[in-house]
């Protein structure tokens, strides 16, 4: 396994926010209110293992959009 190989086995909050369908913004909300998928800090940056991103998926099912969010962006 190589470190490309590595790396790409994680979504960057940008990825994370195109794969749920909301603006990053509500991803950094969803991180801030401890709604968020597992996540790590690289650097200044967040990387999310897509394995945690499928499993936090599963337990939420179809609850994204359903919190009514008011930080004015997508209801998360």
């Amino acid at each position: 396994s190589t470190i490309i190989d590595s790396v790409s086995k994680f979504y960057s909050l940008d990825e994370l926010a195109r794969v749920l369908g909301v603006h990053r913004n509500t991803v950094r909300n969803m991180m801030r209110r401890g709604d968020s998928p597992p996540y790590i800090r690289l650097g200044k940056g967040y990387r999310f293992p897509v394995a945690g991103v499928e499993r936090w998926l599963e337990t939420i099912g179809n609850g994204i959009g359903n919190h009514g969010g008011r930080d004015g962006d997508e209801a998360w």
